[in-house]
């Protein structure tokens, strides 16, 4: 069974940053991007699986079966991505072992606030991180590996 060595938000999916730098970092075999949309767009996973690293593979899953897919996968790591908080909570009420969530790109929308150079949050999405963390995960807010890690606590105390 897989395992998925990172969660990550990032509103952009797979994008080269992600790549190049939480592969490594965490070291993934394979990204799986977790998104109803992707998952039926191939010209999304053709952009996508051009900046996956060589050697590794990308798998594009459904929301609704991601988690199914990724118990599913063989002894693999996984760095996992998802669009927005709620996805990251749907795949972990889902029953996707995971110890931590990493958030790094939300983009500003209307209604929501600055976190970071790259994460803006609105109540819904503080909400969602506070189901997050009652499931037992540790929020992380970083875009980079070597950026100095933020925690909930420090955010939104």
């Amino acid at each position: 069974m897989a395992k998925a060595v990172l969660l990550r938000i990032d509103d952009r999916l797979l994008h080269g940053q992600v790549a190049r730098n939480w592969m490594k970092e965490v070291g993934a075999d394979v990204i799986v991007v977790a998104n109803d949309l992707v998952s039926e767009d191939e010209k999304q996973q053709h952009l996508m699986d051009l900046v996956t690293p060589m050697g590794s593979k990308s798998y594009f899953f459904g929301l609704s079966e991601a988690s199914t897919k990724i118990k599913g996968l063989e002894e693999e790591d996984a760095l996992v991505l998802v669009e927005t908080p709620e996805d990251a909570l749907k795949l972990i009420e889902d029953g996707v072992e995971i110890g931590s969530v990493n958030i790094g790109n939300i983009h500003q929308t209307s209604g929501k606030e600055k976190v970071n150079e790259s994460v803006f949050v609105d109540q819904n999405d503080i909400d969602t991180f506070k189901k997050i963390e009652a499931n037992g995960k540790k929020l992380d807010f970083r875009t980079l590996p070597n950026d100095q890690s933020i925690d909930f606590d420090q955010l939104f105390k």
